[in-house]
């Protein structure tokens, strides 16, 4: 456990948070019909929707997990990783082909059009299954990265951050949501090289990373390159993480682009912009074991923060995880959100003159469900899992197929 926090550290961390409801609040404004709430004007530019794919994307999950799996288990998963990116590309290829489907505002309404609808309560049910594990994910994170910065334990904190993301979630829709992004997504661009370059800086021996190229067996091309077990269980990794998902959010930010074009290079400049912020994440598991291959793959960050991290910087990696967490839970929490309002209680003509009222109450309901999941689960991931088992051959595999 870190020692107690420096006040400088506290006064970044309270002053992120704050800023993000500021501008989250200012920018929800607007929304008074579910178009509005769900995506927008269509007035967003390519910089900006490709900024909130990016971060709603690479979640803080990314950054505790999969940094520990490149450490433990090299360019194997490092390989897999790439998959992600991959996805994001073909995504935009597959947006090509959506045109009928930009005047939807949920995944859910676009298969509700082709297949009627008792498939499109199904799909809105689904769906929101699927987010709730992710949200409550997110919010453990934000939990974790806290009592590692603050060296103190308790869910109060949570419950403060979450209780900000909530909010202006709820309050101001999916303008809200992609302001918030754009704003965290520079925070997290700042944040990683930064990280990577202070791991750097530690190193005693440039040298020992050439080294660990050419002897240990992870990492190690003539080892790695070959048709056996592990290099075959990589592969198909790679093609699973590859499938072009179209989960709610996904589909969201398909629907808010003003053309299948605008779609295609926001998603095409997404899957670049996630390729760079991999290979720093394989950079930083990799500088990581250059200096010591004695850590604890599942605790990294609680490595780097107490072992790297000074003054001013502690604050800095709290917010830098933060961003990632807090704009992946935004994202969908107003997503399910939606398929509540829009594809649950609409297809069943209840409170359809109030859908984005009733949506702003399920987005906060959903958020204080995420946060008791997140405070008192311990198999979180299991549950996501499930759910995501359930949503891909009921929502994404017809959807591709149309």
């Amino acid at each position: 456990m870190s020692s107690a926090a420096h006040p400088v550290d506290i006064l970044i961390v309270v002053a992120f948070l704050a800023f993000n409801l500021l501008v989250g609040l200012a920018y929800g404004r607007r929304a008074t019909s579910m178009q509005d709430y769900a995506i927008g004007r269509k007035d967003f530019s390519t910089a900006t929707l490709t900024a909130t794919i990016v971060v709603s994307w690479i979640a803080g999950f990314y950054l505790f997990s999969l940094l520990g799996k490149v450490y433990q288990e090299g360019l194997y998963f490092a390989f897999v990783m790439v998959g992600a990116s991959i996805c994001l590309v073909l995504i935009g290829q597959v947006a090509l082909r959506m045109s009928d489907f930009l005047h939807n505002v949920s995944v859910a309404e676009a298969l509700g059009d082709l297949y009627g609808k008792q498939v499109r309560i199904i799909a809105a049910i689904s769906g929101i299954l699927s987010v709730i594990g992710v949200v409550a994910i997110e919010f453990q994170i934000i939990g974790k990265i806290v009592t590692l910065i603050f060296g103190i334990e308790g869910p109060w904190i949570t419950m403060f951050a979450a209780a900000i993301v909530i909010l202006y979630s709820l309050s101001g829709g999916i303008r809200a949501v992609t302001f918030t992004d754009v704003f965290q997504f520079l925070t997290f661009c700042i944040f990683m090289p930064v990280i990577a370059l202070v791991v750097w800086n530690h190193l005693q021996d440039p040298q020992q990373v050439v080294h660990l190229f050419h002897t240990h067996p992870n990492f190690k091309l003539s080892e790695v390159i070959g048709w056996h077990p592990k290099l075959r269980n990589s592969l198909i990794m790679f093609a699973w993480f590859a499938i072009p998902g179209m989960d709610p959010v996904v589909f969201q930010r398909i629907s808010m682009s003003r053309s299948v074009l605008q779609a295609k290079r926001s998603f095409n400049y997404a899957g670049i912009i996630s390729f760079l912020a991999i290979l720093l994440i394989i950079w930083l598991a990799i500088l990581l074991l250059a200096n010591d291959h004695t850590l604890d793959p599942d605790n990294l960050v609680s490595h780097i923060v107490q072992n790297y991290a000074s003054v001013g910087l502690k604050g800095f990696i709290g917010v830098g995880v933060m961003a990632i967490s807090m704009s992946t839970a935004d994202s969908y929490l107003n997503a399910s959100s939606v398929l509540f309002a829009n594809d649950i209680l609409k297809p069943l003509n209840i409170a359809v003159k109030y859908d984005v009222r009733a949506a702003r109450i399920f987005c906060g309901f959903l958020g204080v469900s995420a946060l008791l999941l997140a405070l008192y689960a311990n198999n979180i991931l299991e549950l996501l899992m499930l759910s995501n088992s359930f949503y891909m051959p009921v929502v994404t595999v017809p959807l591709l197929m149309a």
